[in-house]
């Protein structure tokens, strides 16, 4: 790069720098800049990775900082896995995460900076090959295949995980409205009974979902949840290319299944909840999550 990437508050630091080192004076900038500062998003060097037909594999942040630097793609997809701010804090046995592997070919990447959410291409995109090492003692005869499988794989553990987060949010809003229909004077008593059946319809779903927690806290076995199947399918398969065991596609079909009738489970449940939010609106109830509350003017 030759010159670095810079965000308006840098930039006019930088300039009143400039202006106490000539001794003149500093002006002070109105609110209206300085909101701006506060709401810009940080400037971005970003790598693009597109297969031969054009279409995006993987998004890789670089520096942004004057001269020379190397950005590393470990020929992954992006990991399907929800997204935190922040980044994810991995532990000391965890992988680094990622998706399944590329496919072996030829790759473009195309450098470019995003600067207040606007994107713009810095030179020319360059074309690579990413070959196989050829080093596996049992290769997968069909490559495209296995990487098909990967991918497939991918979209179900992101939805799964999904589900879970989804699963989640949704046993917190009905928690939370059983507390707040006890400090509702209109509220009646079957309201409060509606919101305890829907706190234990969730966890209904997330012992099939997630596992029986119950047992796991006394040491007693219990079957493979869907989020486990998951698990051991990317555990054995992302990082091996090698083909899918008979177990890998079995565990992929029992898990497709049963997310498709969770998803159908918990879609009902979510609209019994949003009914009984709209009802405890109009009783008065302290605001919950997930609810906006009504306001009319006398």
């Amino acid at each position: 790069l030759k010159q670095g990437l810079e965000s308006r508050r840098k930039a006019r630091r930088d300039a009143e720098k400039e202006l106490q080192k000539s001794g003149a004076g500093t002006p002070y900038p109105s609110w209206e800049a300085l909101r701006a500062e506060e709401r810009e998003e940080e400037p971005e060097i970003l790598l693009t990775v597109t297969d031969t037909e054009g279409r995006t594999v993987r998004r890789i942040r670089g520096a942004t900082g004057k001269g020379f630097h190397r950005a590393a793609w470990d020929f992954r997809w992006p990991a399907p896995e929800p997204t935190t701010l922040g980044g994810r804090t991995r532990g000391d046995f965890e992988s680094d995460g990622g998706g399944p592997l590329a496919l072996p070919g030829r790759y473009r990447v195309q450098l470019s900076q995003r600067i207040d959410g606007v994107e713009s291409p810095l030179g020319e995109p360059q074309e690579f090959e990413c070959v196989p090492l050829a080093n596996t003692t049992l290769p997968a005869a069909d490559r495209p295949g296995l990487v098909a499988f990967q991918a497939q794989v991918a979209s179900l553990q992101r939805s799964a995980l999904g589900t879970s987060r989804a699963l989640a949010e949704a046993t917190s809003r009905a928690r939370h409205l059983k507390a707040a229909l006890d400090d509702t004077p209109r509220a009646t008593a079957a309201m409060r009974q509606e919101a305890l059946a829907l706190e234990r319809r969730c966890a209904d779903v997330s012992l099939r979902l997630e596992g029986d927690a119950f047992l796991r806290r006394r040491n007693e076995p219990t079957p493979p949840s869907l989020l486990e199947r998951v698990s051991q399918i990317i555990d054995g398969a992302w990082t091996s290319t090698s083909a899918p065991t008979a177990t890998h596609r079995r565990n992929a079909e029992i898990a497709s299944g049963d997310l498709t009738r969770e998803l159908g489970t918990l879609r009902g449940i979510l609209a019994d909840i949003a009914d009984l939010e709209r009802r405890a609106e109009s009783a008065g109830a302290p605001w919950t999550p997930g609810r906006l509350p009504d306001w009319k003017p006398n």
